[in-house]
Parts: C-alpha cells; structure tokens; sequence
C-alpha cells in the first residue's frame, strides 16, 4: 500500500512560519488549492511537529516556490533550525534566506504565497489546515517562472 501511495505526485514546498522571537522553515508535500473564493489553500502537517504548534500560536505563514533545480533544499527543513548570521547573510540550516515581508524565504525560491489560517481538522499524526491567499510576493516574477519542485524530482517518500 505504501508504494501506492508514493505514486501520487504532490509537489514539494518549504513552510515559512515566523513567531514573536523564532522562524522556522519546512519542508512540505500535501499541498492544494481548495477554494478559489476566496482563495485557500490546505497543507497537512504533523501533529507534533514545530509548525503545527507556531500556527497555532499565531504564527505568520507563507509556502515557499521552489524550482525543480532546488531539489537539494528539500532535504535541507526536516529538522529543527536555528537562524544565523555569517557576514551580514542570514543563514537557516547552513541556507542562505532573504526577509521578505517578515518571512524567510531561500535564496533559490521563486517566490511566497502570503497564507492566513482560517481553520484546522486534527487527525491523530496530521493536522490538515486551511490557510486563506492573502498576497503573493514574488522573487522571480511570476511570469517567468519554470517547472516547479516535485517529488518525482527527488527520492523523497512521504507518508503511505
């Protein structure tokens, strides 16, 4: 059953989150749009995970885009983190990170979805939430953008 389920494509994305005193990033798969008025997205995360309980707790939220190219950074937020700072770059996990509008945000993104949490369904190892478009901040204009990060593009496995 396992394997079935790895078969089903999902992209791969990083969760910025920003709190009172921290930031995380993470790495994240079960993403989709499930409303387009308004617009609303729904992410599924761990139950017991960092991002879970900074959302939670009031936590700003934005999904990073990432090009197919960035397949190394996916690996790179699956564990905790602590933000540094090495010759005026901001660094998370050895990654250099940009501030946009109070998120972090790789240098390699293409761009932010700006989400607001509405509401979450609890599950007993997810929590599946969904999380209100509220602006959108482009690194690389939208336009250009290419293929995008997925998980066939990695060997990533997750969940099943």
């Amino acid at each position: 059953m396992r394997r079935a389920l790895w078969q089903l494509t999902t992209g791969l994305y990083i969760l910025s989150l920003a709190g009172e005193e921290r930031f995380h990033l993470m790495t994240i798969s079960q993403v989709m749009q499930v409303a387009t008025e308004p617009k609303v997205v729904a992410v599924a995360v761990e139950s017991k995970s960092v991002s879970l309980e900074m959302l939670r707790g009031g936590a700003r939220a934005g999904l990073v885009i990432l090009p197919k190219e960035a397949k190394a950074l996916a690996v790179r937020f699956a564990k905790p983190h602590a933000v540094t700072e090495k010759e005026g770059a901001l660094l998370l996990n050895g990654v250099e990170v940009l501030n946009r509008s109070g998120l972090l945000v790789p240098l390699e993104a293409l761009g932010l979805i700006h989400l607001r949490h509405l509401s979450a369904v609890e599950f007993d190892s997810h929590a599946l939430l969904l999380l209100e478009v509220v602006g959108v901040d482009e690194v690389v204009p939208v336009a250009s953008w290419g293929p995008t990060l997925s998980m066939l593009d990695t060997r990533m496995h997750y969940g099943g």
